[in-house]
């Protein structure tokens, strides 16, 4: 029971918001029968307890501050 008790310890925001919302589509397809609700509620829960959301982190929200992107800009001068 402590293992489960540490396992739900370790959930965010975003993933409790991901598997209420599968876990109401699914609900939804049990009363309606409708396809998409069956498979948008299977791919948010199966995301919420696994934990996996964008491919490659693409939609990561922590950047870290000590890196500072590196632009080099030249001016543009045209030859005559």
């Amino acid at each position: 029971m402590k293992q489960l008790k540490d396992y739900f310890k370790k959930w965010d925001i975003s993933r409790i918001i991901r598997a209420v919302l599968g876990g109401l589509l699914l609900t939804a397809y049990y009363f309606n029968k409708e396809n998409l609700f069956l498979f948008v509620g299977i791919m948010l829960a199966f995301q919420a307890v696994l934990n996996i959301s964008c491919p490659g982190g693409s939609c990561r929200t922590g950047v870290d501050k000590n890196t500072k992107p590196i632009v080099e800009v030249k001016k543009y001068e045209p030859e005559k």
